[in-house]
């Protein structure tokens, strides 16, 4: 008997994990077909001069924040550009930043799932919180927008997980662990800072 229960579990663990990578991949496919970002809403035109900085269209980048999340966009466009033309350079800039919002988005859940389990959730709680949150429209709309804000997504489970550690064993290597993304947080944008900092304090 404990054995078919514990087949049944195994069962339904695979199961939501499949759901969630399901409901994962079919929102960021939804997201790049109707969530058309370069269409000269205020958010693009004012983020759009960072990723002509790294294109080599503009000397400037005219920003007082940090740059990592306009040139990871940049980056990936680079490896794709062999697929740009005139006739699809406005969707080519789309689907890039779609992709990478979505392996930074990625990066966060693998980063959420590691801190619920050690918090110690069970993994269907977590696969089912993890689906109905890529179901989420603020979260939904945040994959779907040029801005930095989903860094703190991907990067802030990381530092949760690596401040944990070093709280439960402190050593020089357990604190630097949580050390770079954390710079790279604190320096993407003001806002994102300010919030991010009144967390951890709060945490």
């Amino acid at each position: 008997m404990k054995h078919l229960n514990r087949n049944k579990n195994r069962f339904v663990e695979y199961f939501l994990l499949l759901l969630t990578l399901f409901s994962l991949i079919i929102t960021y496919i939804i997201g790049e077909l109707y969530f058309y970002t370069p269409n000269g809403t205020a958010d693009y035109v004012v983020y759009e001069k960072y990723l002509s900085f790294f294109q080599y269209k503009s000397e400037y980048s005219e920003s007082g924040q940090g740059l990592i999340y306009y040139y990871l966009v940049s980056f990936i466009s680079y490896l794709r550009n062999n697929s740009v033309t005139n006739l699809n350079e406005v969707n080519f800039i789309n689907a890039n930043i779609h992709f990478t919002n979505f392996l930074i988005y990625s990066l966060g859940l693998i980063g959420f799932y590691y801190l619920l389990k050690r918090y110690g959730f069970r993994k269907t709680s977590i696969y089912i919180s993890l689906a109905a949150v890529n179901f989420c429209m603020p979260i939904f709309i945040m994959r779907a927008q040029l801005k930095p804000e989903v860094i703190a997504f991907g990067l802030l489970p990381w530092i949760l997980l690596g401040l944990e550690n070093y709280f439960e064993k402190p050593s020089i290597k357990s604190f630097l662990v949580p050390l770079f993304p954390m710079t790279i947080l604190l320096n993407t944008k003001g806002s994102i800072t300010g919030m991010v900092a009144l967390f951890l304090f709060l945490s």
